[in-house]
């Protein structure tokens, strides 16, 4: 989890201190979203500073993003435009340490969209990871063992 790595990683030692020391805001996107390794520019993407402007914030790394609502949106700096969702707020403390954290469905940058629950599926999401996963050779087997459960499980709703 991002968060973990933040606190526990020596090589974000700096970092972390920063966050405490001036009670910046921490963005953590769920960690089945995210599409790779945590790198200190993906930490830094993450990490929050208050501007001039309410609900307006720049990166550590400089790029500028606004929090509307329950979606944070991406600006200036980023690749392109996001509006990620912000699953849930809360103040964590860390040993002594307390700081601000904002749960988001998704990075700000990079990942994929995974919803907040099994709730939050749509057809159109579980048909996109199913093509996904039809995609990849090596899970050819496991395809096949989820369309026979698929056709057992409609056979016995068909009773």
């Amino acid at each position: 989890e991002l968060f973990i790595e933040i606190t526990k990683n020596e090589k974000y030692a700096s970092i972390w201190a920063d966050i405490i020391k001036n009670d910046y805001l921490v963005c953590i996107p769920q960690v089945s979203s995210l599409d790779g390794k945590v790198t200190s520019a993906t930490i830094k993407t993450h990490v929050l500073t208050s501007t001039e402007s309410a609900g307006t914030y720049k990166t550590l790394n400089g790029k500028k993003v606004c929090i509307v609502g329950n979606a944070v949106h991406t600006e200036d700096g980023f690749s392109k435009p996001e509006k990620v969702t912000i699953i849930y707020t809360q103040r964590v403390t860390v040993e002594a340490d307390s700081v601000s954290v904002l749960y988001l469905a998704k990075p700000l940058e990079g990942g994929v969209s995974a919803p907040p629950s099994p709730d939050d599926m749509t057809q159109g999401m579980i048909e996109g990871y199913l093509a996904m996963f039809y995609s990849y050779p090596e899970m050819e087997g496991v395809m096949k063992g989820i369309k026979s459960l698929c056709k057992q499980i409609n056979a016995l709703a068909a009773k």
